[in-house]
């Protein structure tokens, strides 16, 4: 079989080492630019599931190496092979949503924020990885250690089904019922699974009412007893509460008030559910846990206070938040943090989608917060 009768066949694009755009096709293959030295001997585009299929037939029949493509991410171009046919799935980005039995059906090469927002409006969400730009494919062929993922477990097991092209070129179907030991190894298999993932079915979940995000901003010298002071914690929050520290370039706020250009930041994220039932706990819980946080920072954490630097986020489903705020002169301020609903945050005159943040340089006062039962207008 030569190289026109396979683009006779599928509805996506082929492209050789002799065609004009071959390099900065190779190169747009991989996300951070920086693109190994290595020379797919072609590159197939596909454009539907029937494409993949006859891809790898070809493939099997001039006895060439396969490599696959999903969205890109991987930092060393795993795609990137050596004389291979690499099959690009980046235009594979279908979504098919039940909401009333809460599944989707996906192709491979959806990121995680184009999904989300798809959920979103019908009231669903998935653990998608935290940075939105992942196609899900790689995302859950790792694991998928996304968002919420102490509730919602790896986004792995949330795979209910999967349509699977095999070495031999067939296309089947693994769930619990039929080709088992391939969903076995689609939940964690990564890069070097011996098939090609074109369509995951996944287990949606509600979307949450509301979520609240603590960030608190430390100098580096401080990392061995920021860190310590996390784990000390870590195994008495609630596990719907995710905890991160990394390194971070430094807020404008405090880059302009203590110099500081690279912190370390401790993150919390908190999902709420809203129902009948928890409304009023979410109400008073949630802003009770991060007047909480705020104290437990300060008491246990030696670095100057005005070295700290608090960021409330916060997503409120219609419902309006404001923040009292001591002043040095004993008097109280109230701000308000936001209102709107879910999706459209207002603060002030100023509109913002999903989120509005608010920073605050901590010097030992404490900042109530209070979420109102009425909905704002």
């Amino acid at each position: 079989m030569e190289v026109k009768e396979l683009q006779s066949r599928i509805e996506g694009r082929v492209t050789t080492t002799t065609d004009a755009g071959y390099e900065n096709l190779r190169c747009e293959l991989i996300w951070n630019q920086l693109t190994p030295a290595r020379y797919p001997q072609m590159v197939v585009q596909v454009a539907t599931e029937q494409d993949v299929v006859e891809t790898v037939r070809f493939a099997r029949a001039t006895g060439l190496k396969i490599a696959v493509r999903g969205g890109g991410h991987s930092w060393v171009g795993f795609a990137l092979r050596d004389d291979s046919l690499l099959i690009d799935l980046g235009h594979l980005t279908q979504v098919a949503i039940d909401r009333a039995a809460r599944t989707a059906v996906i192709q491979p090469a959806i990121s995680g924020r184009d999904l989300n927002r798809q959920l979103a409006a019908q009231g669903l969400a998935f653990p998608v990885g935290h940075c939105p730009t992942v196609s899900l494919s790689g995302f859950l062929l790792n694991g998928g250690l996304g968002w919420n993922f102490n509730s919602w477990k790896p986004a792995c097991f949330s795979i209910t089904a999967a349509n699977v092209v095999t070495a031999d070129g067939n296309l089947v179907v693994a769930n619990e019922q039929q080709n088992a030991d391939l969903l076995w190894a689609i939940r964690g298999a990564g890069p070097g699974f011996f098939g090609i993932v074109t369509q995951y079915e996944l287990k949606l979940y509600p979307v949450p009412g509301a979520i609240t995000t603590s960030n608190y901003y430390y100098p580096l010298q401080h990392a061995t007893e920021v860190g310590a002071w996390a784990a000390s914690i870590a195994g008495r929050l609630s596990k719907e509460v995710e905890l991160t520290i990394f390194f971070a370039p430094a807020p404008p706020l405090l880059r302009s008030a203590a110099g500081q250009l690279t912190v370390l930041c401790v993150s919390s994220v908190r999902p709420h559910s809203l129902t009948p039932k928890t409304k009023p706990l979410q109400r008073s819980v949630s802003w009770r846990a991060v007047r909480s946080l705020t104290r437990a920072c300060k008491r246990n954490c030696t670095c100057p206070p005005q070295l700290m630097l608090c960021s409330i986020w916060a997503a409120c489903c219609g419902r309006s938040v404001t923040g009292t705020w001591p002043t040095r002169s004993g008097r109280t301020r109230r701000l308000p943090l936001c209102s709107g609903r879910y999706g459209s945050i207002s603060c002030g005159r100023r509109q913002r989608s999903h989120w509005q943040c608010w920073y605050f340089l901590l010097e030992r006062r404490t900042m109530q917060l209070r979420c109102p039962t009425r909905r704002s207008r």
